[in-house]
């Protein structure tokens, strides 16, 4: 899985894309070119809680590994060493986990489960980091697609109507994000966040669908195209959130600029 987002004047609705069509709603209702761009920290969404009656249960699953200090982030460490490394990996999911929360908060009555699938660490390590009012599942597959394809099998089979996924290395994900996902799946079967690398940052979908994770090449440029090929190949209608980028190399330090206080606001907590 991989991360990415730019923004410049589209609205905050998600597009609906159906059949390969890179295409949003206009405002004459219809179809239109999305235009991508990057949402800057602390942008303030629609209230989309207020604006929609959420009709399922979402689901939101967050993989990550335990902070450890040169097993954690490593390629980030010949910029930041290896308790620097570790420490961003830290802030980073905590900061992701604090959005998740937020959406499931405007969910209400509609809010399912906020699991974390873990890796590095024993659960009950977990669970004293980032709470004890969260679920927790091992991740379990020989690479990232097995891995995703277990997790979502899981909870659909546990009674999820829809379940989100998302990394834990996005320092401008936020709750309106999340809620664009949600939103979305209120009315499609998939949503998608594209990353800048060609993978994607966050996958959601209705109901199971493992041919979304045969056949992709995992760590590649081609995650995404390739992602959003089996979707139209399977006859999924898709929602397609704005692109972000994830942190995961030193040239990719230059991204939290962006944010306010910057790398500071990350290292500093």
């Amino acid at each position: 899985m991989h991360s990415t987002f730019r923004f410049h004047s589209i609205s905050l609705r998600a597009g609906v894309f159906v059949d390969g069509g890179a295409h949003g709603r206009g405002s004459n209702g219809k179809s239109a070119p999305m235009d991508r761009g990057y949402l800057p920290h602390g942008t303030n969404a629609p209230d989309l809680g207020s604006r929609i009656q959420y009709k399922i249960m979402h689901h939101l699953l967050i993989f990550t590994r335990f902070p450890v200090a040169g097993k954690a982030k490593t390629r980030l460490i010949p910029a930041l060493g290896p308790e620097g490394a570790a420490k961003l990996h830290r802030c980073m999911t905590e900061h992701v986990v604090d959005a998740a929360r937020a959406a499931l908060r405007v969910l209400g009555a509609r809010a399912g489960n906020l699991t974390i699938y873990c890796e590095g660490a024993p659960i009950e390590s977990f669970r004293a980091w980032l709470g004890r009012d969260l679920r927790y599942a091992v991740q379990s597959g020989m690479d990232i697609g097995m891995r995703m394809r277990q997790a979502f099998e899981e909870t659909f089979q546990a009674g999820a109507d829809s379940v989100i996924l998302v990394g834990s290395d996005l320092p401008e994900l936020t709750s309106e994000i999340l809620l664009l996902a949600i939103e979305g799946l209120e009315g499609h079967d998939m949503a998608i966040g594209p990353a800048t690398d060609g993978g994607y940052y966050l996958i959601g979908m209705r109901s199971f669908h493992p041919e979304l994770f045969e056949k992709i090449g995992w760590g590649t440029e081609k995650v995404l195209m390739q992602t959003l090929d089996a979707a139209r190949c399977l006859g999924l209608s898709f929602t397609e959130l704005p692109v972000l980028s994830d942190v995961d190399r030193p040239e990719d330090l230059t991204r939290l600029e962006r944010i306010p206080d910057g790398l500071g606001r990350f290292l500093q907590k």
